[in-house]
């Protein structure tokens, strides 16, 4: 575990649960912010470990471990306020963000969409590791003349312009560059190949800050994009910016992101993600809910989350163990007692 890059986790869900309860339209790029890390973490750990078939449906299995109990635990909190059938079952199954109906990529538990996406990246994960900065030049550039192209062509198609379809709301900016897995796959893809590059000698204080101040100019400059650009694409510099240098510094802030109720927060981050909605929509927004959100995430964490999780595993090299020996007893040491 990397400690800085743990808690910087946690302000990256504030910024997104800041943006849901009050307003903060900067909040979209914690998401992005998420989408570079997980690549990163998943390219450092996985390297040379997804090549056959077994080792493929092993870390297949371990994504779906790590993220479904959490997304099913809070999709049947946020159940009973009331949706269509038929409109929950793609988020169920986790490819409510591959349709364009912001009815359906919203249902439920809206922030869920993201851990739709980030499944895709997981699919894909074996094709892209190992790819090469040369290429993710090419998509990065191909993606922006996209994006350029889009807002040139239609520039009153803001980031929440709706255009009715049918019986359907389409906002088709928000969906084509903020929700949809193929052009958000490139921020993973990032993630992947800076756990490739080698820093001779660590970062420092004075590296910190500039990416810091890096993120916030971006932040600051993200009104004044073209919608296509605002809450995704402009921002992956400043995530990898910060992936990197949190990943390799030596600096003041790095150590100060080592403490560990920052790095315990950063752990209970994807529950404060997921529970942040849910709560808002039983008890309000304000400042007590946000401190629940808090509080609650780091429960659950402790005594759902990180439980379930292990459980799961267990099981999974139980039942793996016998697959690969078929008839073989149980090993009980690896089960829960």
């Amino acid at each position: 575990m990397i400690y800085p890059l743990t808690s910087l986790r946690f302000f990256a869900a504030m910024m997104v649960l800041i943006h849901h309860y009050f307003g903060f339209e900067a909040g979209y790029a914690g998401v992005g912010f998420f989408f570079v890390l997980s690549g990163f973490v998943l390219g450092l750990n996985y390297a040379g470990r997804v090549e056959t078939p077994v080792q493929r449906r092993d870390f297949w299995f371990r994504r779906f471990a790590r993220i479904y109990p959490t997304h099913l635990l809070t999709f049947l909190a946020t159940l009973p306020v009331g949706w269509p059938i038929l409109d929950t079952l793609p988020s169920i199954v986790l490819l409510q963000s591959w349709i364009p109906f912001q009815g359906f990529y919203y249902t439920v538990n809206a922030p869920a969409w993201s851990i739709s996406t980030e499944a895709a990246f997981y699919a894909l994960f074996p094709l892209l590791l190992g790819i090469r900065g040369r290429t993710l030049l090419f998509w990065l550039a191909a993606l922006c003349l996209l994006a350029l192209a889009w807002a040139l062509t239609f520039p009153s198609l803001g980031f929440d312009a709706v255009v009715r379809v049918w019986k359907f709301d389409m906002v088709p900016t928000r969906w084509l560059f903020y929700i949809l897995p193929l052009t958000r796959v490139i921020e993973f893809a990032i993630g992947i190949w800076l756990a490739t590059v080698v820093v001779k000698k660590p970062f420092r204080t004075g590296h910190e800050c500039a990416a810091i101040g890096l993120a916030a100019a971006s932040i600051v400059a993200l009104p004044f994009l073209p919608a296509s650009f605002q809450f995704a694409l402009f921002f992956v510099p400043a995530s990898a910016a910060l992936v990197l240098v949190f990943s390799r510094s030596t600096g003041l802030l790095s150590r100060l992101l080592e403490q560990r109720a920052l790095v315990l927060l950063g752990d209970a981050s994807f529950m404060l993600y997921m529970i942040h909605w849910p709560i808002a929509l039983y008890l309000g927004k304000s400042l007590a809910t946000v401190a629940l959100a808090v509080v609650l995430s780091v429960a659950l964490h402790l005594a759902f989350e990180r439980p379930v999780n292990r459980w799961l595993l267990q099981r999974w090299k139980a039942w793996s163990a016998r697959r690969e020996v078929p008839g073989a007893p149980i090993d009980r040491a690896a089960l829960p007692s």
